[in-house]
């Protein structure tokens, strides 16, 4: 099986460029691709450079631009645009899953950070991706411990997880950088509490993943094989949400199979082949 990552708009040519790229891996073998796309929320150097008007750019030509991979087996992180939900919802050829980083649930923070979004913006475009597709899931930054961080505000972001639910975080202690307006500001919170602070996160994400394993259960699926699974004489598969099962029985790999889900075991799914 190969796969590959793609950063869309990473040259010059637009999506034609981004196009004859795909064709060129697809007749490789090639046939599951994730695509960073639409960072216009993100406060990274050069990163709002990928694309001029990247939204509108991607809704009109986004699922053109990947006819060639299988349905379900393109992901798409950082999107920052309704425009891009409404294309994912009418598109074939992209997986319902979202990589959405808040980095904290309070706006004082956000602020700090030189975020250009707020928690109601960042919520709202949640909000609207859970009415358009129901079964989309989710991942996310967070940091804790940013310099200021009170408890009210890392509250706040406690509120924040358990709203959206998120599928898998990844998470952080702020760690000073040298050159960063961050790293000139006064930092009172103790290195204890604010391990303790991420602890509290990992808690909740726990009780998160294990309602979603759990509201999995019973269903059957269509999964993407991806190799051998975690244990001897399984195979393990990703479903069109990311999320990923370790099945029994034979099925070929960089194929799809439909897979009855049996349990779930912390972020794995179990099954059987339907």
């Amino acid at each position: 099986m190969k796969t590959a990552l793609t950063i869309a708009g990473s040259d010059s040519s637009g999506g034609a460029g981004i196009q004859a790229d795909i064709k060129t891996m697809t007749a490789n073998g090639v046939f599951a691709m994730s695509a960073i796309t639409a960072l216009t929320a993100q406060n990274t150097t050069g990163v709002t450079d990928i694309f001029e008007t990247t939204p509108r750019f991607l809704a009109e030509q986004l699922d053109a631009i990947f006819t060639d991979i299988y349905p379900d087996a393109v992901k798409i992180g950082m999107v920052s645009s309704a425009e891009l939900i409404d294309t994912i919802a009418n598109s074939a050829h992209i997986s319902r899953h979202l990589h959405l980083p808040v980095q904290s649930g309070s706006n004082s923070i956000l602020a700090q950070m030189n975020r250009k979004y707020t928690v109601e913006d960042y919520l709202s475009l949640i909000a609207y991706a859970k009415r358009r597709m129901p079964e989309m899931t989710y991942s996310s930054d967070i940091i804790v411990g940013f310099p200021g961080e009170t408890e009210e505000d890392f509250c706040a972001t406690e509120a924040l997880i358990r709203e959206v639910e998120y599928m898998q975080l990844f998470t952080f202690i702020y760690s000073k950088r040298t050159g960063t307006a961050a790293a000139s500001m006064p930092d009172p919170t103790p290195h204890k509490e604010k391990t303790q602070r991420i602890a509290r996160v990992l808690a909740i994400q726990e009780q998160v993943v294990a309602k979603l394993g759990g509201a999995m259960v019973g269903k059957t699926v269509r999964a993407l094989v991806e190799g051998p699974g975690r244990e001897e004489g399984t195979l393990t598969a990703r479903l069109d949400n990311n999320m990923t099962v370790d099945f029994a029985g034979g099925a070929p790999v960089g194929e799809f199979a439909d897979v009855r889900v049996t349990g779930v075991r912390g972020a794995m799914l179990k099954g059987e082949l339907a």
